[in-house]
């Protein structure tokens, strides 16, 4: 975030949760971040392998998996059942200020 008339990066606290529901696995050297201002919820029964990153606030399916070199960016959701392989990168468009 930036101050509006410095244009200096400032610091936000994140003061979300996580929540990891049952029979997720997390391999070696995988971030999640926890919610800013909500909740990041990775769902039952996912796999999430080595070096992925999921950002704040995103919300993880039942049954996923997460290949290595997966990073899905803050507020993206990925649906039940899917895969990503390796190499793979979601983003969402924010539209901060507007209506």
């Amino acid at each position: 975030m930036r101050d509006a008339e410095s244009g200096a990066y400032t610091q936000f606290p994140q003061q979300g949760t996580l929540v990891i529901e049952d029979d997720v696995e997390i391999g070696a050297n995988s971030t999640i971040d926890r919610g800013a201002l909500e909740e990041t919820r990775v769902r039952r029964g996912t796999k999430i392998d080595n070096l992925v990153h999921i950002g704040h606030n995103c919300d993880i399916g039942e049954d996923v998996v997460l290949v290595m070199g997966t990073g899905i960016s803050g507020s993206s959701s990925v649906g039940k059942g899917a895969v990503l392989a390796g190499q793979v990168g979601i983003g969402i468009m924010h539209t901060w200020g507007r209506e």
